[in-house]
């Protein structure tokens, strides 16, 4: 090839590889609206996105959840309505969201109006209602309480209700029900929208959720439910005066392992799960407690404010886990604490073996005043219910289907943490939110030689807050039946 060619060539290819070049920042730079060139903006929120298409937006505004936000917040900022939020993103329970979560905001600002605001939508135009009333014939009581909601009129189907239940739940049923399981005073309140997404907001019903004064013991133990949820000490702890201590900045708090973080006045964040010890110092004034908080988002069942573990250690006879569980039972459903040779004297054995039926517990529980009730259970939405009753169980299973725990039992809080397997009682007293967990007390001790394993705290068994594999519990229940235990209702 001569020399002009070859010349030729590399000037014909550089004018082709210029050319490109070119062509390409025309294209990227066109300003042709029908172009679907997607973008993305970051606001001054590092928390906040917004994704959209220059030619028609395809995905909504987005909020990144993290651990202590709360919807209202969250609807505030965006200058949206909390019952948007929860529809649009299909929200029923808060504790479900993992910090993470795309929370995602509704287009655009609609006007929310409350039942005492003059009525500023035309009616002929919506079928909302030019006022919406619910009531609920019980409005206070102690916990567990169930409440069941309703309005006064039968609203068309044309119209999506939320109801807001004041402590992180929600339902989109036109009756509504909830059980308070915690003592506190929340405001419910039900938000109607139409198909042009108007709003009407009903008036607000105040529950008062008492706990039941039990005479617990001076060590306070608590339970959160998920690493996100916020603890209020408002009103936990009294001064020598009768006042309530305000925790505030002033005071340090010492734990190990850390478990919480300060917010301001009376409020801390879980920030990790386990068992803690929480002393809050101010000069010399001491104020503790123990703190449990669980893995995994969790409902439990009503909590008391102490320590109603056992274990069948050093109680007599290796096959005291029926007593076991029903002296915790009765601790829980009652306040009274018995031991577990105490309660074994009051049951006897009515088996030579030491074995119990749910019988015999029945009739035990009788004594003490407590309701039982025999459930059948067939699959996870049959024990949810009992908790979601604001009631705990006493099951019988083999241990043999319980997968064995893989590491450090004292930091890993699922599985079984023994090596027995063998028929079992044990008490189930929550599950995770996730269905793949029951959470448990089981009176089977760390060790059977000393029972000195303890979790981080320093003070709760390995048997306490254990969470097992649902689908292992229940191809393991004898008879697919439970021993349910109701609570002792206070005046």
């Amino acid at each position: 090839m001569s020399k002009n060619i070859k010349l030729f060539l590399k000037i014909f290819f550089i004018f082709l590889f210029t050319g490109a070049i070119i062509l390409s920042f025309s294209i990227f730079d066109s300003k042709d609206p029908n172009q679907k060139q997607q973008i993305q903006y970051e606001c001054q929120d590092k928390d906040s996105f917004l994704f959209y298409n220059e030619s028609i937006s395809q995905i909504p505004p987005f909020h990144i959840y993290n651990p202590g936000d709360t919807l209202s917040a969250i609807a505030s900022k965006y200058r949206v309505s909390l019952a948007e939020i929860v529809r649009f993103n299909t929200i029923t329970d808060i504790r479900t969201l993992k910090p993470g979560d795309r929370i995602f905001i509704p287009r655009g600002i609609k006007k929310l109006r409350n039942v005492s605001d003059p009525l500023e939508m035309d009616l002929k135009t919506t079928a909302l209602p030019g006022i919406v009333t619910i009531r609920s014939f019980i409005t206070k009581g102690t916990i567990p309480l169930s409440v069941d909601f309703s309005t006064l009129f039968d609203f068309p189907g044309t119209l999506s209700p939320v109801w807001d239940f004041g402590n992180g739940r929600f339902s989109f049923s036109e009756h509504a029900h909830n059980t308070y399981l915690r003592p506190g005073e929340y405001r419910v309140s039900l938000c109607l929208a139409d198909e042009k997404g108007q709003e009407i907001v009903s008036n607000s019903i105040l529950i008062s959720a008492r706990k039941f004064n039990m005479n617990p013991d001076s060590d306070i133990f608590l339970t959160m439910d998920y690493v996100g949820e916020i603890l209020d000490l408002s009103g936990r702890f009294y001064d020598a005066t009768g006042n309530p201590v305000v925790f505030d900045s002033s005071f340090t708090v010492r734990q190990n392992p850390g478990l919480l973080q300060y917010i301001d006045t009376n409020r801390f964040l879980a920030i990790t799960p386990g068992y803690t010890k929480v002393m809050l110092l101010k000069g010399n004034k001491e104020y503790h407690f123990y703190l449990f908080v669980s893995p995994f988002p969790t409902q439990h069942s009503v909590e008391p404010f102490f320590n109603w573990y056992k274990t069948q250690f050093n109680t007599g006879m290796y096959g005291n886990c029926g007593p076991a569980c029903v002296a915790m039972a009765v601790h829980w459903a009652t306040g009274k604490k018995i031991t577990v040779v105490e309660s074994r004297e009051e049951i006897g054995l009515p088996i030579k073996s030491g074995a119990l039926t749910y019988r015999h517990m029945a009739s035990n529980f009788r004594y003490h005043r407590i309701k039982t009730y025999y459930t059948f259970i067939d699959d996870f939405d049959d024990m949810k219910d009992i908790i979601d009753r604001g009631n705990i169980a006493i099951i019988l299973f083999n241990t043999t289907f319980l997968q064995p725990v893989d590491g450090d039992k004292t930091l890993i809080f699922v599985d079984r943490y023994y090596p027995d397997t063998t028929g079992h009682y044990i008490v189930l007293k929550g599950y995770s939110l996730d269905e793949k967990y029951f959470v448990a007390y089981d009176p089977i001790p760390g060790d059977w030689h000393t029972n000195t394993v303890r979790y981080t705290d320093g003070v709760s068994m390995i048997g306490r807050n254990r969470y097992f594999l649902v689908y292992q519990i229940l191809q393991s229940i004898k008879g697919k039946q439970v021993l349910e235990i109701e609570r002792i209702r206070g005046e």
